[in-house]
């Protein structure tokens, strides 16, 4: 097996958690070793009602462009904001998805900003997925409602800052720029008596309780209308002769008054060509190669082929890998953040030698991308550069080879994406996984469909990995959906380039299963994990990969029961024991922490079938035997610790339950910086409810209670929730230790 598969090796592993102390968090969630108390408590805190007055953050569009012939279209869409319904921005006439060109995110910025006095703050929402919209909803709540932004931003979260949002009185606007699927999003979208919501969509319907403004092309009838305007602006020859203005009209009417057309052709006027040369040029590629694109405009393409024609190959290069990226976050580090480093090394020999220098030098990535400001193919945004969608189609469709392209795409997202020691299941690198997840997803989306037919299913392995690596950051965020949705792309990549005697294809199989139990898609589950037993008893009999698999077909049965299917919750049971029996042998007289990961699961069986004493003994034999690994993980002791110790408290051994709690919230105050952690939360929060426990027979009553407050008070709980579930632990035990 060569350096590369080992790589894909190295990133599954980092999706079961043995790639560190924090990575371990997800091996906790696949075997159950980690039980939040009930109910859960949301790490959602919001600031106390005495703080001082709340400053809104303003509304920041992306762009600083002047905006030319939208007044009409700003004022009509003020008064159906006034109507008090959103308003829904599209195309005039826009029934194919995807027309576009004509302006909708710049009147959306264009009202933002001539109505900046009307609002106290708003939020720009890059809308085209669900995790970007919580993200940015995220980041509005810790700004203007004090709400900590917690590690992994869950919709509960999202939904937290929407309801403080609502509650408010501020007159608040918020504009979701290119939203791509309605349904996906509406949970996600603001409401209140003093909100107001622009949506841009390149969608003509589905948006019911909206207003419609449909958008236009620019007038172009006469030399002093706004397309030539812009057109002019563009060139920077506002004070052009009227020779000059009779010449850009021509051009603006070729170019359809499409806003997008105009900026492009007018940056080429710009560097010196003529008015009448474009039109020559513009006419001339329409000519060969009429109705190419089914998404864009001729006249769109062909101002955009017109300047990509013209530029230096180490700069169209450039642009056709930023292509196949997310439009909205184009950063120069997604290129100079790669170089030199393993993974850039490890897979650089899948792109070209002539693609490779280019992308390979930072002076010349930057210089590029200064090229592609310069003539409008790139955009200024706050979250980076933005390139139009359209024109990423045209570069996607005009490609001199798009296939090299695109895997060179997925070579640099390999190579910048956390994997391997630096754990995409570690809160450390959940930021970087934030900015790239939305590369890899819209990379799988333009380039999956010909990988799958054009290209013949290629052996693309560092998308593989990337798409792996971006399954395992899902997962770690709790978004079970989207996670699914790349783990069947890896394994359908992992497929077309392994045999089944490579282990990694059973491993992938196994990751999708564990998701698909989480989504409670039991029998499909089911059918991908039995495949992966199969596999590698076939070919890897009585290895450590088989005995996990094992384990995983124990967790798919927890998952059933705890979604009330509990009539096979027994044959949990025997998938333990081949497990453990596979692990004894490989450790011999060594003691092993996958050893004690069985003893922990079998805990946690016993707990589901409602035996809570033997389930404390399990749970304690986990703990026992993970106190004499070498080295053992701390926050795995701490998890295992927490474990016995919740077990005891609810089979009311409290004088067992204190001393162990106490360990785990110690150990995980020492291994996390922030009060906020949710695991460390979730620690304090046991330990707070035994302390309420104890303070209801015990005599220092007051100290339990005192120390209970505090804990409440360090780490954002609520107390008088906390005192509520503490009721539910009784004070002494009905059955014999």
């Amino acid at each position: 097996m060569g350096v590369a598969e080992w790589g894909l090796v190295v990133a599954v592993l980092a999706l079961l958690g043995f790639d560190g102390p924090r990575g371990f968090r997800f091996v906790r969630w696949v075997f159950r070793g980690f039980r939040p108390e009930k109910p859960a408590p949301v790490p959602i805190v919001v600031a106390e009602p005495d703080a001082p007055a709340t400053t809104y953050p303003p509304i920041r569009p992306p762009g600083d462009r002047e905006v030319i012939g939208r007044d009409d279209d700003r004022k009509r869409l003020h008064t159906l904001l006034a109507s008090g319904k959103g308003a829904q921005i599209t195309s005039s006439g826009a029934v194919v998805q995807g027309e576009g060109g004509r302006g909708k995110t710049t009147l959306a910025r264009y009202y933002a900003e001539k109505s900046k006095d009307l609002y106290d703050g708003g939020l720009w929402v890059p809308a085209s997925d669900a995790s970007s919209i919580m993200e940015t909803l995220a980041a509005f709540g810790s700004s203007a409602f004090g709400i900590a932004v917690p590690p992994a931003i869950t919709p509960a979260h999202a939904e937290a800052v929407l309801q403080e949002i609502g509650k408010c009185d501020a007159r608040l606007l918020f504009v979701y720029d290119n939203v791509d699927d309605f349904q996906a999003i509406r949970h996600l979208l603001p409401k209140g008596d003093s909100v107001d919501l622009i949506l841009t969509t390149r969608i003509s319907a589905g948006f019911p309780g909206f207003n419609t403004l449909p958008l236009d092309v620019l007038d172009f009838d006469t030399p002093d209308s706004p397309a030539v305007n812009l057109l002019l602006q563009e060139a920077g020859q506002w004070n052009a002769d009227d020779e000059t203005r009779a010449a850009a009209r021509l051009l603006a009417e070729d170019l359809g008054g499409l806003p997008l057309a105009l900026i492009v052709a007018g940056a080429l006027a710009k560097e010196g060509t003529d008015f009448d040369t474009l039109r020559t040029r513009i006419a001339e590629l329409v000519e060969v190669a009429p109705g190419q694109g089914g998404d864009y405009p001729d006249s769109v393409a062909a101002a955009v082929q017109l300047s990509l024609d013209t530029l230096d190959d180490d700069v169209r290069q450039l642009a056709d890998i930023c292509a196949w990226l997310d439009p909205d976050r184009i950063e120069e580090r997604l290129f100079t953040d790669a170089l030199g480093g393993d993974w850039w090394e490890r897979y650089k020999s899948d792109v070209p030698e002539d693609v490779q220098a280019p992308v390979s030098d930072g002076a010349r990535v930057r210089a590029g991308l200064r090229a592609l400001r310069d003539r409008s193919l790139l955009q200024v945004a706050e979250t980076g550069l933005s390139l139009h969608r359209l024109t990423a189609a045209v570069l996607r469709e005009r490609a001199p080879d798009p296939e090299v392209s695109a895997r060179t795409a997925a070579v640099l997202l390999r190579a910048v994406y956390p994997g391997g020691e630096k754990s995409a299941s570690d809160p450390a690198h959940w930021e970087t996984c934030r900015r790239l997840t939305p590369h890899v997803a819209a990379l799988w989306d333009h380039a999956g469909p010909l990988w799958r037919g054009a290209w013949g299913k290629p052996d693309w392995r560092a998308l593989d990995t990337a798409l792996t690596q971006c399954g395992v950051f899902l997962s770690s965020q709790s978004d079970h959906s989207r996670a699914a949705d790349v783990e069947r792309a890896a394994l359908e990549m992992t497929e077309a380039r392994l045999a089944e005697d490579d282990h990694v294809l059973p491993l992938a199989l196994g990751n999708l299963s564990v998701t698909l139990a989480r989504l409670g898609e039991f029998d499909e589950a089911a059918e991908k994990i039995d495949r992966a037993i199969a596999l590698y008893e076939a070919h890897r009999e009585g290895g450590e990969d088989l005995a996990s698999t094992y384990m995983k077909k124990a967790k798919l049965f927890f998952g059933r029961a705890e979604a009330g299917e509990r009539s096979e919750l027994d044959s949990a049971e025997g998938w333990i024991a081949k497990a453990r029996g596979i692990r004894e042998m490989l450790a011999g007289d060594t003691p092993s922490a996958d050893v004690a990961l069985c003893w922990n699961d079998l805990g946690y069986l016993r707990h589901l079938q409602g035996r809570t004493v033997e389930s404390g003994e399990a749970h304690q034999t986990a703990l026992d035997m993970l106190r004499q690994v070498p080295g053992a993980n701390r926050a795995q002791i701490a998890t295992y610790a927490l474990n016995v110790g919740s077990t005891w408290l609810e089979a009311r051994h409290l004088d067992k339950a204190e001393p162990l709690l106490r360990e785990a919230y110690d150990i995980q105050s020492a291994i996390f910086d922030d009060p906020r952690n949710p695991d460390l939360r979730n620690s304090a929060s046991w330990l707070c409810s035994c302390l309420l426990t104890l303070a209801r027979f015990k005599q220092d009553s007051e100290k339990h209670r005192a120390e209970a407050e505090q804990l409440c008070r360090d780490h954002g709980l609520d107390w008088e929730e906390r005192q509520r579930v503490a009721e539910q632990y009784p004070t002494a035990p009905s059955d014999p230790a």
